[in-house]
């Protein structure tokens, strides 16, 4: 009977801080087709270069002789936007506590403030004036609506972009959930 060999499974080894602050600078740079929406300007096609460009920016400053493939910067990416929204909530959570005190979180590194200067602090704060009423469930929103009598109506609605305009009346959504 013939034994089965295990390969076993070669690991890439883990972004350096180097690599790590190359990329958000990279993609800093190429903010406008990285996280911009589709346009004339930008196109799929654009996109994909840019991140070509990122891609290759990492790689040059990579000491450990891993090559990053450009899902795995795209993957990379998407992991530091979550953990710098996690470390930088829970910072400014801690740090608004009733008691006063220390604070207990780790203050977020330089990487997870650059990341969200690269996103938007409204990434983690939320929009300033807008309401987040947990109790109204997802993809709800509030709006205020003048009709053509010009009466104030308030109430709540799915709303698909911040600003919308229905036949017989404006409506401005104030809140998303």
């Amino acid at each position: 009977m013939s034994q089965i060999t295990r390969i076993p499974c070669i690991r890439a080894k883990r972004f350096s801080s180097e690599e790590l602050m190359t990329l958000v600078t990279a993609v800093k740079m190429e903010k406008k087709f990285i996280l911009g929406p589709f346009s004339a300007a930008v196109d799929y096609h654009s996109k994909n270069q840019a991140w070509l460009r990122v891609t290759a920016k990492v790689n040059a400053v990579n000491v450990s002789g891993t090559i990053r493939t450009v899902d795995k910067v795209i993957k990379r990416w998407g992991d530091l936007k979550l953990t710098a929204k996690a470390k930088v909530s829970r910072h400014l959570k801690e740090a608004k506590k009733t008691g006063g005190g220390t604070n207990e979180s780790p203050t977020p590194s330089q990487i997870d403030f650059t990341t969200i200067s690269v996103i938007g602090m409204e990434s983690v704060v939320g929009i300033p004036g807008v309401a987040d009423i947990p109790w109204l469930g997802n993809n709800s929103s509030i709006f205020m609506t003048v009709s053509k009598d010009l009466q104030l109506i308030f109430g709540v609605s799915s709303c698909s972009s911040y600003f919308r305009l229905s036949s017989s009346s404006y409506s401005r959504c104030i809140g998303y959930i």
